[in-house]
């Protein structure tokens, strides 16, 4: 069989980051611009997954390494693990049904992801503070990190329908790569600028801060 190789039309750079149709074409703005910065929801979801991205390395990266600096043995980091992998499994069934039986899933959101997940950052930045014996912080720092996982993942299944409402389907391809991409980028970078952070303030009140600070980026995600 012939095989012919056959550019798509459009196939110039500048044509494939516009609309095709004419009316969208001809907008003010750039296309980029159009599309992922089309409406103030559109904004703010793309600012909300950059810095929920931010917030994620911190508790994903730097928890067990937090763990070890307070005190915690081998078993006690192995717990720490499983607590956060075993709520998301536990979290899915009943965030699907909260997904089905609320009037307004954006509040489903900020009251778990956005609330109740950052308000375990708080209470990982505070345990060493107020729990002076290892021993029982790292028991306070599993009961937030299963805490957290519960919420975040709580909250997938009326985040992904919000996605829907606010994203047309037209867009929704285009505008979810471009803000994987923003919230790559963001993680990567703030993960070298944490570590240095934590070891300039140094021992364990540099995890402290770094968490303290996590929880202030978390809330305005939130807001």
């Amino acid at each position: 069989m012939n095989f012919r190789f056959r550019v798509p039309d459009p196939y110039t750079f500048r044509e494939r980051w516009r609309f095709r149709g004419r009316s969208f074409a001809d907008h003010p703005r750039t296309s980029y611009q159009t599309r992922i910065f089309g409406t103030k929801s559109q904004q703010w979801f793309f600012v909300d997954g950059v810095l929920g991205a931010i917030v994620d390395v911190v508790p994903v990266q730097f928890l067990v390494v937090y763990a070890i600096a307070v005190g915690a043995t081998d078993a006690q980091v192995g717990f720490l693990s499983i607590a956060a992998a075993l709520a998301g499994v536990l979290a899915l069934a009943p965030g699907a049904r909260i997904a089905e039986l609320t009037n307004s899933r954006k509040w489903v959101v900020l009251w778990t992801n956005g609330g109740a997940a950052r308000l375990a950052l708080l209470a990982m930045a505070l345990t060493p503070f107020f729990i002076q014996r290892p021993h029982q912080a790292i028991y306070v720092l599993i009961a937030a990190s299963f805490v957290r996982s519960f919420m975040v993942n709580v909250s997938h299944a009326s985040w992904v329908s919000l996605l829907a409402d606010i994203i047309p389907l037209d867009l929704r391809r285009f505008y979810v790569t471009q803000r994987m991409l923003a919230m790559t980028v963001a993680g990567a970078l703030t993960a070298p600028l944490v570590g240095f952070g934590i070891r300039w303030i140094g021992d364990v009140r540099g995890y402290e801060v770094i968490f303290a600070l996590t929880f202030v980026v978390g809330m305005g995600a939130s807001y």
